[in-house]
C-alpha cells in the first residue's frame, strides 16, 4: 500500500488542475497515456466520450473528482466510489468504471492525496461522498447535464465502506439512488484487523487507531453497524469474487446477514473465479451492473 507505488504516482499526474481553474478536460491526456488500455481508448474515441477533472467544496476544503459523459448524455448516472487511500490505487480516469457505457459517471478522490485535507479512512472523508452528491446540481449546471437521473451508487473495496457510512450518517442520501452496490467491499473492520496485519500497521501508523480508543475508532467506521439505518426498500447488492485474496469473503456474508436481519432489500452475488474488484475479468462492468 505504498504511496510511492509507481503506477499510483503516474496516475496522480492526471489530477493536476492549473491554478485558478475549477475544472479541466483531460480526455486527450487519457487517450495518450500508456496506463489506459487500448480497448478503453477505442471506446472513448468511438463514443466521443469527454472526461473532466473538477473540484468541489467539502466543508472548508476542495476535493477533486472526475466527470465522464458522451455528447448525447445518458439518462443513467453512476456514482463510483474508489478503493485505496490517498494516491494508492487512485482511479484511472480511463478505466472501465469511469468510461462505463451507457452511464454518465461521477467519482471522487476523497480528501488527502491529490486533494486538499487529510484522509481519515472513514472519518471526515465520508463527508466528501455526501458533498459530492450534494454538488451534482451545480455540476450539472456547469456542464449543462441533467444529473437528477435514476442513479446507481457503486462502492468498490474501501469505497463500499464509504458508501454505507455515508448512507447511514446522512439518511436523506438514500432517497437519491435506485440501487446501491458493494463490489469486493471492506464491510467488516474487525475482520480486517484480524486477517490483515498490513492494514493494522497502516491504521496505527497513518490513520490514528493508535491515538484514540480503538473501540470508538472501529465503531465509527464499521459498515456492519450501519445496517439498522438503511431503509428497507432501497435495493442493495453485495458482489464478491470467489478468488478475492484482499478482502475475506466472510465480510460480504456478514453484511448480507446484518441487512437481512433488519429487513433490508439485499441480494448477494459471488462471481466464480473473480479476484478483488474483479480486476481479472474483462466484462466486470456487465457482471456488476447488468448492462
Amino acid at each position: 500500500m505504498s504511496q510511492t507505488d509507481p503506477t499510483s504516482l503516474e496516475l496522480a499526474k492526471f489530477y493536476e488542475i492549473p491554478e485558478g481553474l475549477a475544472h479541466v478536460e483531460i480526455t486527450e491526456k487519457v487517450l495518450k497515456s500508456p496506463l489506459v488500455e487500448e480497448q478503453q481508448k477505442q471506446s472513448i474515441q468511438k463514443l466521443n466520450r469527454k472526461i473532466f477533472l473538477f473540484t468541489y467544496p467539502s466543508g472548508s476544503i476542495k476535493v477533486k473528482g472526475l466527470l465522464s459523459f458522451s455528447p448525447t448524455p445518458s439518462d443513467r448516472l453512476l456514482i463510483f466510489l474508489r478503493g485505496g487511500n490517498r494516491i494508492f490505487s487512485i482511479t484511472n480516469p480511463g478505466s472501465d468504471w469511469v468510461c462505463c457505457e451507457p452511464y454518465t459517471v461521477v467519482t471522487t478522490t476523497y480528501r488527502g492525496g491529490v486533494s486538499e485535507g487529510t484522509d481519515q479512512f472513514g472519518g471526515n472523508d465520508t463527508d466528501d461522498v455526501k458533498n459530492l452528491i450534494d454538488h451534482l446540481p451545480k455540476l450539472g449546471e456547469t456542464f449543462r447535464l441533467k444529473l437528477a437521473l435514476p442513479t446507481t451508487l457503486l462502492g468498490s473495496s474501501r469505497g463500499a465502506m464509504e458508501m454505507f457510512l455515508a448512507l447511514a450518517r446522512y439518511p436523506y442520501l438514500q432517497e437519491r439512488f435506485e440501487k446501491v452496490i458493494s463490489l469486493s467491499g471492506l464491510l467488516d473492520i474487525r475482520n480486517t484487523l484480524a486477517t490483515r496485519p498490513d492494514m493494522v500497521k497502516m491504521f496505527k501508523e497513518e490513520f490514528g487507531i493508535g491515538d484514540v480508543d480503538e473501540e470508538s475508532w472501529i465503531k465509527q467506521r464499521d459498515p456492519l453497524l450501519t445496517a439498522s439505518k438503511i431503509k428497507k426498500d432501497l435495493p442493495i447488492q453485495i458482489i464478491q469474487g470467489s478468488d478475492d485474496k484482499v478482502i475475506d469473503l466472510t465480510q460480504g456474508h456478514r453484511m448480507v446477514e446484518q441487512l437481512q436481519q433488519h429487513g433490508c432489500n439485499v441480494t448477494y452475488k459471488e462471481i466464480k473465479g473473480g479476484e478483488h474488484c474483479l480486476f481479472n475479468l474483462k466484462n466486470r462492468t456487465h457482471l456488476v451492473l447488468g448492462d
